[in-house]
């Protein structure tokens, strides 16, 4: 907000490190195979509540180190392959407190570029400088 209003972050001080903080938004995707078994995990474990089911929809501001429950349902919502396992009913009761922790190389991976990607996306939706 502060890049936007202003077009400059400033060098030094608090208020760098707060101008620098910028709002991402996180979804499971449509398409994904398990979406139906994430939601279920994130409601069941108070992640979401009943108007949330249906979107899958997680909001943060991020600022400094990763919100805690922002890298679960960042590792879950990037949960694939051979770690699809862990949405089988016999691990539902434990998979949130697994996700507090990385659950393979590749999942990390997958989350460190979902991130990068909507970063991306959301430094090249800010407003166009304004001349001067």
């Amino acid at each position: 907000a502060y890049l936007e209003r202003c077009g400059f972050l400033p060098r030094t001080g608090a208020a760098r490190r707060f101008a620098a903080a910028a709002e991402l938004r996180f979804e499971l995707r449509e398409d994904d195979r398990f979406v139906d078994d994430k939601l279920n995990v994130l409601y069941e474990n108070g992640a979401i509540d009943g108007d949330d089911l249906e979107s899958g929809y997680v909001e943060a501001c991020v600022g400094g180190e990763p919100d805690p429950e922002v890298l679960r349902f960042l590792r879950l919502a990037c949960l694939d392959g051979p770690d699809g396992f862990l949405l089988e009913p016999i691990f539902s009761n434990e998979l949130w407190t697994f996700l507090a922790a990385p659950i393979s190389p590749e999942n990390e991976g997958a989350v460190l570029k979902l991130v990068a990607a909507e970063a991306a996306a959301a430094r090249d939706g800010l407003a166009e400088p304004v001349s001067g």
